[in-house]
C-alpha cells in the first residue's frame, strides 16, 4: 500500500511537470495512472480539472473539480475552480453558488473576490461585481488585475473619471500586461482622448504583438481619428488571427461606409463575403402557419436598446403597434441598460434579455415564442447578432434603422428603406435582401419628453454639424471652407465626442486654415452630459450641415426639432441619401442638394434668409416624420402584405 501511495504521489508530481510544461497529453497520461490508483484523493481529480481546463474543456473541469469538491467540500480552492470552470462553461448560476461558497471558505483571499466579481460583472450584477472588486483591493491594494477590472466596470458603468483612474493604477502595477494597456486606452477613447488612447493600444501591441483585443481596440481608435484606411488595415490584420470572429469582420464591413470613394457593387461583394464564411450550427424548421389574416407575431432584435440613435426611432411602433392584429417581443442584447430601457420593456408584450444567450439558446427562444416576423434592428454595427438570422430564426426576417446597406445574409428577406433613400432600381443590385418600402420615410423620430424651447441667434452666422467626426472626410472640410469663404462673416461649430482630443481638434482646424479658414472662425466642442443640454446647443446655430457622402441620421432630427434648417447632399448609396428622405418627410425638398455647387448655394441661401425656428419646429411635429401613430399603421399594412405574400409562395 505504501508502494501505491508513493506511486501515486509521483504521478501527481510528474503531472504536474508536464502540466507546467504544457505537455498536456503527457500530463494526461500520469494524472489517468494516478486516478487509477487511487481515485479517493481530491488533488488527483483537481489537477485532472486543470488538464482540462488548459485543453479548453469547460465542461469535463466541472465535473473534474466536482469530484475533488464532493471528496473535500471544506476546500475553498476546490470551490474556485469548480466556479471559474462553471463560469466558462456558460453555467453563470451554478458558477456565482460554487465561488460564493469559496469567498466563504477563502474570506481573505483576494484572488476569489475577483473571481466572483468578474462573474457578476458577466451577469451583469455591477453593485456585487463593484463590491467584490472592492474587497479584493482593500485585501490585497497591489492587486493590479483587480484595478484593472474595477476600470473596466467603472468604464461600462459610464463613471469615465474613476474608470481611468483604477485603471492608471493598474497600468503602473502592471505596466506590460496587454489587457490592462489596452483598457487604459478604451478608458481614455470614451472621454475623447482618441490620440493617447491609440499610443495605449499600441504600448499593449508592443507586449502583445497579436492581442485580438488591443488590435481591435486600436481599429476603433483609429476610425474615431476618421484614419479609416488604417483602421481597415488593422481589422485586416485581426482576421489573420481571428478568421471566425463574425464581429470583426462587421467593424470592418461598417468602415467601408465612412470611404469617400464607397462603390455599391464592392460593398454587396464584402458584405456576401462576410455570409459566406458563416455557417450556422442549427436551422430552424419553423413550420409557416398561412393563415394570412390572424394576429402576426413580431419580434425586434437589437443591442441598442437604451439611450441610443436607434431608440429614437423604435419608440413609434413599439407604442403604436395594434395590440388586436400583432403581438410584439424585444430580444434585448444591450450591453448596459438604463431608463430608457426601461421605457422601452414596458410598450413590449414580452421582453427577453438575451445577453447571454449563445445563437443556439436565442433560436430555441425565438422558436419557443412562435415569432412569425422577426425584424434586426442592428445590421453589422457593434453587437448585432446577425448569426441568429443566419439560422433562419423566423418564417419571415427583415433588417431596418440601426445599418446603412444590405446585410448580406441571403437569410434575410427584406431591408426596410423607402422610394427616396433607395429609388426603385437604383440600388436593388447591391442588396441581398428585397426592399421594402411600406412607408414615404423608413423612419419615424419620436422627440424626447423634455425638450428645450428654441431660441433666437446671435448676429453672426453660425454654421454647424454635430455629426460622428468619422463623417467628417478631408474633402467635406474643403466643401465647408468654400462655404465659408462665401459667408465671410460667418463661424463654423463642429460638436462631436472626439473633439475633446486637442491634437484632432489642431488637424481640424489646420486642415480649414488651408482653405483659407482662419482658425477663430471654427468652433470645437466635445460631448456634454444630457441630452437636453446637447439640444439647448441648437439655440446657438443657425444653419446645421449635413456629412455626406455619410449622411446623418438623428443629427438631423435633432437639429430640426430645434427649428434649425439642414443642408443635404443626396448621394448615391442609402448612407447618403437618408437626409434627403428625413428633409422630403417635412416637406423641405428645397434643402436638399444634388451637386456640391447646389448645397452651397442651399447653405448661403438660408444664411440670407433664416426661417423661424418656432415655425420649423412646429413644422416638423406635425409632419410624418414624427406621426407614430400613422407611421405603424402603415408599417403594419406592409407587415401584413408581406406575410400574405409569404403564404402565397409557400403555397406555390
Amino acid at each position: 500500500m505504501a508502494q501505491k501511495k508513493s506511486n501515486q504521489i509521483s504521478d501527481l508530481e510528474l503531472a504536474r511537470n508536464a502540466l507546467g510544461k504544457g505537455h498536456l497529453e503527457e500530463a494526461e497520461k500520469f494524472i489517468q495512472s494516478a486516478l487509477e490508483q487511487n481515485g479517493e484523493n481530491p488533488l488527483v481529480h483537481a489537477y485532472r480539472a486543470e488538464i482540462y481546463t488548459a485543453q479548453g474543456a469547460a465542461k469535463p473541469a466541472a465535473e473534474a473539480y466536482e469530484a475533488a469538491v464532493a471528496l473535500r467540500p471544506d476546500q475553498g480552492v476546490f470551490w474556485n475552480g469548480l466556479g471559474l470552470a462553471r463560469f466558462h462553461a456558460g453555467e453563470l448560476e451554478a458558477a456565482v453558488s460554487a465561488l460564493t461558497r469559496a469567498v466563504e471558505l477563502l474570506p481573505d483571499q483576494a484572488e476569489v473576490h475577483n473571481n466572483l466579481g468578474n462573474l457578476h460583472r458577466e451577469m451583469a450584477a455591477f453593485d456585487a461585481a463593484h463590491e467584490s472588486y472592492r474587497r479584493a483591493i482593500e485585501l490585497k491594494p497591489d492587486y493590479g488585475e483587480a484595478h484593472g477590472n474595477l476600470g473596466v466596470l467603472l468604464l461600462g458603468l459610464g463613471d469615465l473619471e474613476e474608470a481611468r483612474k483604477a485603471l492608471e493604477i493598474a497600468v503602473g502595477l502592471r505596466p506590460h500586461d496587454p489587457t490592462v494597456l489596452t483598457g487604459l486606452g478604451c478608458a481614455l477613447a470614451a472621454v475623447g482622448a482618441i490620440t493617447e488612447a491609440v499610443c495605449w493600444h499600441r504600448r499593449a501591441l508592443d507586449e502583445s504583438p497579436e492581442s485580438l483585443g488591443a488590435l481591435n481596440n486600436l481599429a476603433i481608435a483609429l476610425k474615431d481619428q476618421g484614419q479609416i484606411d488604417e483602421a481597415t488595415e488593422t481589422y485586416d490584420r485581426l482576421i489573420k488571427l481571428a478568421p471566425d470572429d463574425m464581429s470583426v469582420h462587421s467593424n470592418r464591413l461598417m468602415c467601408m461606409h465612412y470611404r469617400e470613394d464607397r462603390d455599391g457593387k464592392k460593398i454587396l461583394s464584402a458584405h456576401r463575403q462576410w455570409s459566406n464564411r458563416f455557417k450556422p450550427k442549427a436551422v430552424s424548421k419553423t413550420p409557416l402557419d398561412r393563415n394570412p389574416d390572424r394576429k402576426l407575431k413580431v419580434g425586434y432584435v437589437s443591442p441598442d436598446f437604451w439611450t441610443h440613435s436607434v431608440a429614437n426611432f423604435v419608440v413609434a411602433p413599439l407604442r403604436h403597434h395594434d395590440r388586436n392584429q400583432f403581438h410584439v417581443t424585444c430580444y434585448s442584447d444591450t450591453q448596459s441598460t438604463d431608463t430608457t430601457t426601461g421605457q422601452l420593456r414596458a410598450l413590449s408584450d414580452q421582453w427577453h434579455d438575451v445577453r447571454f444567450m449563445d445563437d443556439e439558446a436565442l433560436l430555441a427562444q425565438v422558436q419557443a415564442d412562435e415569432i412569425d416576423i422577426l425584424v434586426d434592428l442592428a445590421g453589422h454595427t457593434a453587437d448585432n447578432r446577425l448569426t441568429l438570422f443566419a439560422c433562419r430564426a423566423a418564417p419571415v426576417q427583415m433588417t431596418w434603422i440601426g445599418y446603412p446597406a444590405t446585410t448580406g445574409l441571403e437569410q434575410m428577406d427584406m431591408r426596410l428603406t423607402d422610394e427616396i433613400a433607395d429609388p426603385s432600381g437604383a440600388t436593388e443590385p447591391f442588396h441581398s435582401e428585397t426592399l421594402f418600402r411600406p412607408a414615404p420615410c423608413f423612419l419615424c423620430y419620436t422627440p424626447p419628453e423634455e425638450t428645450p424651447a428654441v431660441g433666437g441667434c446671435a448676429d453672426e452666422i453660425t454654421f454647424a454639424s454635430f455629426n460622428n467626426f468619422s463623417k467628417v472626410t478631408d474633402e467635406m472640410v474643403r466643401v465647408w471652407g468654400r462655404l465659408l469663404g462665401q459667408v465671410p462673416d460667418a463661424q463654423i461649430l463642429l460638436k462631436s465626442r472626439q473633439l475633446a482630443d486637442p491634437v484632432i481638434g489642431e488637424r481640424l482646424k489646420q486642415l480649414f486654415e488651408g482653405e483659407g479658414v482662419s482658425p477663430e472662425r471654427v468652433k470645437l466642442m466635445p460631448r456634454v452630459t444630457g441630452r437636453e443640454n446637447h439640444l439647448a446647443i441648437y439655440n446657438e446655430v443657425d444653419i446645421a450641415l449635413d456629412t455626406f457622402p455619410y449622411n446623418g441620421t438623428t443629427t438631423t432630427c435633432e437639429a430640426l426639432l430645434m427649428g434649425v434648417p439642414v443642408v443635404t447632399l443626396s448621394g448615391a448609396l442609402h448612407a447618403g441619401r437618408v437626409g434627403a428622405s428625413l428633409l422630403s418627410a417635412i416637406g423641405r425638398e428645397d434643402w436638399i442638394a444634388d451637386s456640391e455647387e447646389a448645397y452651397l448655394k442651399i447653405a448661403m441661401g438660408l444664411a440670407e434668409s433664416r426661417p423661424s425656428k418656432e415655425d420649423l419646429r412646429r413644422a416638423v411635429l406635425e409632419s410624418p416624420l414624427t406621426d407614430g401613430r400613422n407611421f405603424t399603421r402603415q408599417l403594419e399594412t406592409g407587415y401584413r402584405s408581406v406575410w400574405r405574400e409569404r403564404g402565397e409562395k409557400a403555397v406555390d
